[in-house]
């Protein structure tokens, strides 16, 4: 069972950095906000559209 909980919390460490990275590409967006931002937000693609997620049009992916 512990193994198991590393594991899970090794793969989700990797994740909230790949995330975190990419909020960070964005102009404005250091560490401190990008971690603030999944905290809080989480994955912008649950929202249905940009006005739901803030209005930032320049988290999509093209």
């Amino acid at each position: 069972m512990r193994q198991l909980l590393l594991e899970v919390e090794r793969k989700l460490r990797t994740l909230m950095l790949q995330r975190q990275n990419y909020l960070m590409g964005v102009p404005g967006i250091g560490r401190t906000i990008a971690i603030l931002w999944l905290l809080e937000i989480g994955d912008v693609r649950g929202f249905e559209n940009r006005d739901r997620s803030g209005g930032q049009d320049c988290l999509r992916r093209s």
